[in-house]
Parts: structure tokens; C-alpha cells; sequence
């Protein structure tokens, strides 16, 4: 296979260029298509146009308990829920659900809002961003090895396909404080990731 053509499902990261090391990196990914959890269709028409990626942000769900089920049918329910929260024009009324993957507690790389659109994940911080939310509230759980070795694989894939991205999480780039995504997560970024505070473009 040639150095940019990405097997399986190459929705999952439009415009993506991966090398020989990174399509090798994409291949140890579990992806499941947006399908699989909704048949909502965003409102495309509310949009922004994501532009060229340049940054990722990792973020937690941070419900008020734990998340602990490694079930497919209920982790597609509970991202369902999440989308509900995001779009309900008695909530936050956006138009797609604000992330564009999580990862479950299997490493399952669920596909969320489409990667051409900018997120709705850290105010102000969403153009050329990626949103990456992991399953679970990390100040009270902490992530699965299946969870950072998944999401390890995901940002090295992402940053070689789109030649360098860098990756931050929420609490280092929001306005506002936040506990997002969590101390025990944020603690392993700090161990396996050069973050980048409040560089993002």
C-alpha cells in the first residue's frame, strides 16, 4: 500500500497523509463508524469548516459517576445520551455532538462529528482543533491500559497523518477553569505528552 492511502475507513480522518508508520499505527485502531451509535444527522448549515488540522485536545465525559462498561450496545447508548445533552434545543442546542471521537474503555475509537467541522469542545480553542473525549470521569476513575494505549496510538496516528499536531488537554487550554479530562488522566498526558498551554492558532 502507498504512503497516504489509508485502509478501511478513510471518513474517519479526512485529509489525513499518513506514512508507511503511520497507516502501521492506524491498523492497531478499533474504529466504529458514527453510525453505529445515531442515525441524527447534524445541522451541517451550523457548521464551521475545521480548516487545516493543526492541534488535538483531550477531554473526559465527566459525568457525576463513574463510567464502567465495556458493553458496545451501552457505550453506544451512553454517547447517544451525549449527543442528546449537545443538540436538545433545550440544552446547549448545538449542531453536532460537540467531540469528533472517544475512546471507550476497550479502545474502541468511536467516530463522532465529522472532522471537516470545527468542534464544540473548548470555547474560543475549537478552530484546527480536534476533540478527543475519553469515556469516563477521571477524577474519580481512573482510564483503562486499553483506553491510553488506544488514545496513544490515536494522537501518534493523527500526528503523523496530518505532519505534526499539537496536543494539549482541555483544562490547559480553557478560558475558564476546568477539571476536564480529569486528574488522573491529565496526570498520564503529563507523563507521555508534551502538552502545549494555550499555543493553539
Amino acid at each position: 500500500m502507498a504512503s497516504g492511502e489509508i485502509p478501511g475507513k478513510p471518513e474517519f480522518f479526512p485529509g489525513a497523509n499518513p506514512s508507511q508508520n503511520g497507516i502501521a499505527i492506524l491498523s492497531s485502531l478499533a474504529l466504529v463508524e458514527r453510525c453505529a451509535f445515531t442515525t441524527t444527522v447534524p445541522r451541517v448549515e451550523n457548521l464551521l469548516p475545521m480548516g487545516t488540522l493543526r492541534n488535538a485536545t483531550v477531554h473526559h465525559t465527566g459525568f457525576p459517576e463513574p463510567f464502567l462498561t465495556d458493553e458496545f450496545a451501552a457505550t453506544a447508548t451512553h454517547l447517544l445520551e451525549i449527543q442528546t445533552l449537545h443538540c436538545d434545543p433545550a440544552g446547549r442546542n448545538w449542531a453536532d455532538i460537540g467531540y469528533h471521537y472517544a475512546v471507550d474503555r476497550t479502545g474502541r475509537i468511536w467516530q463522532l462529528r465529522d472532522l471537516l467541522f470545527q468542534g464544540a469542545h473548548v470555547k474560543n480553542h475549537n478552530a484546527h482543533n480536534a476533540g478527543i473525549v475519553v469515556l469516563g470521569n477521571f477524577d474519580l476513575q481512573t482510564p483503562t491500559t486499553q483506553q491510553t494505549t488506544a488514545l496513544t496510538a490515536l494522537l501518534n496516528f493523527m500526528s503523523d497523518a496530518f505532519h505534526g499536531i499539537n496536543v494539549a488537554t482541555h483544562q490547559e487550554l480553557a478560558d475558564t477553569p476546568t477539571s476536564c479530562p480529569g486528574k488522573y488522566l491529565q496526570m498520564f498526558m503529563d507523563q507521555n505528552f508534551r502538552t502545549s498551554n494555550k499555543e493553539f492558532a
